[in-house]
């Protein structure tokens, strides 16, 4: 019993360093070009119903994927506008769950201290923390890539038995 209260503080531990050190920048101005540019292909999509291939500035046809297009008007959808802080959520969501599923994941693997470790270091590199509190397509895509690679990881010691659906 009492290494199951000691996993739960460390899990909501981690999710706690993570939540401090994204969610208070999420509402921030945008600072960068990048940001902002990400920002109005999902106000198109919100704009004109277009979700698959929505017209950006000027009529540029976007060409990044569009998968992080897609969640950040969904977060939007209920305000009906594209925000600094729902343009960033989406990410802010990413940084966190990878944070703690690479917790999850070396905690099986090798224990959890050495995983509170990786995660706290995961989770307090520069990097990292400035890509999970901007509005970036790379933090989705990266966390989408790495997750996966965890899930067929994992998937290959449970002798490849049934579909890897974390991986797909």
């Amino acid at each position: 019993m009492a290494e199951r209260q000691s996993n739960k503080r460390a899990v909501w531990l981690v999710c706690l360093l993570a939540f401090l050190l994204s969610v208070p920048s999420l509402n921030r101005a945008f600072y960068t070009r990048g940001e902002p540019r990400e920002a109005l292909v999902s106000q198109s999509m919100l704009a004109t119903g277009n979700w698959i291939s929505p017209p950006a500035y000027n009529g540029a046809v976007p060409s990044k994927p569009p998968f992080s297009h897609w969640l950040t008007a969904l977060v939007s959808l209920p305000g009906g506008e594209v925000t600094e802080s729902t343009a960033r959520l989406p990410s802010a969501i990413a940084y966190l769950a990878f944070s703690l599923g690479l917790f999850i994941f070396l905690r099986h693997r090798a224990g959890e201290g050495v995983a509170l470790v990786a995660s706290s270091i995961l989770l307090s590199s520069f990097e990292w923390l400035r890509s999970g509190s901007t509005c970036r397509v790379d933090t989705i895509l990266a966390t989408s890539m790495a997750g996966a690679m965890l899930a067929l990881f994992a998937w290959n010691e449970r002798g490849r038995s049934g579909i890897p659906w974390l991986a797909l």
